[in-house]
């Protein structure tokens, strides 16, 4: 079964952000920018622009990006995403 199946299956495959990580972010960090490779539906990303990151999110999964763009949508929040495959993603 592929990605794409499985996240239209389940909007949440992955399940929430891991509290440890987002204590670190909480404690640790003061926003700036992040790059989230294999972002999946997007829960870090999302948690990181909460936290005052700005997000470039990648994911080999066009199901999973366009939730992940639904969901920020939704929260108003703004996050960059790309729909590629991180063995040909070029980076400029």
């Amino acid at each position: 079964m592929s990605y794409n199946q499985q996240y239209q299956e389940n909007p949440h495959l992955f399940g929430q952000v891991y509290p440890e990580f987002e204590s670190f972010v909480v404690e640790h960090c003061k926003g700036g920018k992040a790059l989230d490779l294999g972002c999946g539906q997007g829960r870090d990303a999302i948690m990181l622009t909460q936290h005052g990151f700005s997000v470039t999110a990648l994911d080999n999964s066009s199901t999973a990006i366009e939730q992940l763009q639904k969901e920020s949508q939704g929260l108003n929040l703004v996050i960059k995403t790309f729909v590629a495959d991180l063995f040909a993603f070029e980076i400029r």
